[in-house]
């Protein structure tokens, strides 16, 4: 919403940046489940959204992540829809 209101994300930097981002993503907290998010902006047009595991029983998945325009890539450097990345499982 925030970006469709002023026509970029906030780019002021810091926590209130990557509030806005969390609270536009539909992502008030920063853990959800098994994972912690968080949220990288890097321009007024661009952020990445990343998940790293934050319990022991998911360490071993690696962290995963997926940018503004739905590029999603794991740990291992993979994108999807290479079979081998673990967004295409």
């Amino acid at each position: 919403m925030w970006r469709a209101e002023r026509g970029s994300y906030a780019t002021d930097g810091g926590a209130s940046a990557e509030v806005r981002l969390q609270n536009t993503m539909g992502a008030p907290v920063t853990t959800v489940g098994d994972y912690t998010w968080a949220f990288t902006v890097k321009t007024a047009t661009a952020f990445t959204a990343r998940a790293t595991p934050s319990t022991a029983r998911q360490a071993s998945d690696g962290w995963l992540s997926i940018d503004n325009n739905g590029v999603k890539t794991d740990s291992n450097g993979y994108t999807y829809p290479d079979p081998r990345c673990k967004w295409s499982k």
